[in-house]
């Protein structure tokens, strides 16, 4: 168990947090009608790519959510208290398909089924999208995985606004900077001794794949490299032979790859 705390949030850990933020949004939601909060269940919208270029992914949330529900009525944390009143957990799959427009459309239905609330979310186009299309909606929203700095640079600008967002990911800039030091590291102590100093890197065509790039090559960078513009894959590109080909003969030493889909 101490193992697990340590490596992060329990399954009993995330269950309490889902109830905490339930009673968040029970009080951003406090002008619903009086029928809405007589259900004896608890709707959480699980948003995810369910379908769609980055759909892997998508079952990779579902399974992780079945899992943690399952185990978590096992252990006894579900019903959950929310003021007062023993819940039932009833999960609602809200399927973004990679794209923001829908994804704000796939939202609106789960609030029109009674979702107060929606945990995970993938892309960063998809996060800044819904952010606004939830705002006046008074939805709490914990753990999207977009990741691009300008959904904290929204919610820095107008925190009130946003107040039921909680973003899930650190921005680029803070994990991608961190490649640099270690293969400085390797070079310096002889455990990795590349034929020369020039890199590469190849993104996927979305805001996090982007931001991602560029400061991937910054980290490069700073570890002494010479770094060829970044590429733009499809995101669910899966023919990397033409780009492999163009880097064998530029004699990269080492190519840094972000891609969901392919």
């Amino acid at each position: 168990k101490e193992e697990e705390r340590k490596e992060g949030m329990t399954r009993r850990d995330f269950v309490k947090t889902v109830g905490m933020a339930a009673v968040a949004g029970g009080a951003l939601t406090a002008g619903l009608p009086k029928n809405a909060h007589a259900a004896t269940k608890l709707k959480i919208g699980f948003m995810g790519p369910f379908t769609g270029p980055a759909s892997r992914t998508g079952d990779a949330f579902k399974r992780g959510i079945k899992m943690a529900l399952e185990d978590a009525r096992a252990a006894g944390d579900i019903p959950v208290k929310v003021d007062g009143k023993t819940l039932d957990i009833e999960p609602v799959w809200v399927d973004s398909q990679s794209s923001p427009e829908k994804s704000v459309k796939a939202v609106t239905h789960a609030v029109n089924a009674g979702v107060k609330m929606l945990v995970t979310g993938w892309h960063s186009s998809v996060a800044m999208a819904c952010m606004d299309a939830e705002s006046p909606l008074k939805i709490v929203h914990i753990g999207h995985q977009g990741e691009s700095q300008y959904v904290n640079f929204k919610i820095n600008d107008h925190p009130e606004k946003y107040q039921g967002w909680f973003k899930g990911w650190a921005s680029p800039p803070v994990f991608a900077g961190l490649y640099g030091p270690p293969l400085m590291h390797f070079m310096e102590k002889g455990l990795w001794r590349p034929a020369n100093k020039k890199a590469a890197v190849i993104v996927e065509d979305t805001d996090y794949g982007r931001g991602w790039g560029e400061a991937l090559m910054v980290s490069l960078r700073t570890a002494g490299f010479d770094v060829m513009p970044f590429d733009v894959n499809a995101i669910d590109e899966t023919e990397f032979t033409p780009i492999i080909t163009k880097y064998k003969a530029a004699k990269v030493s080492i190519v840094a790859v972000t891609q969901t889909g392919g």
